[in-house]
């Protein structure tokens, strides 16, 4: 799993949240993939759904509200089982 993490992201543009998955080697397709994203401190999540763009790439967009430090969990899951999460930071100016 590869997490293109956005850079230089402020408060109102929206971003795009881009990951590209393999399996053994070759791109992972027809995956179920979501991003869950929530500021530091905060209870309030929101669940984005992503779409395969290109075999093994899958993309959402997202407008940051307001200035921080957020957390986003991808998660991806197949019809064979597979259940795998990943966590990374945005910082928001």
């Amino acid at each position: 799993m590869h997490f293109a993490t956005p850079e230089n992201v402020e408060i109102g543009n929206n971003v795009e949240l881009l990951t590209h998955l393999q399996l053994a080697d070759k791109a992972m397709e027809e995956a179920n993939v979501r991003y869950e994203i929530w500021l530091d401190g905060e209870e309030k999540h929101d669940w984005i759904d992503a779409e395969e763009q290109n075999p093994g790439e899958y993309s959402a967009s997202h407008t940051f509200e307001e200035n921080g430090t957020y957390h986003v969990i991808i998660h991806v899951e197949n019809d064979s089982g597979l259940h795998e999460h990943e966590e990374h930071e945005i910082k928001v100016q």
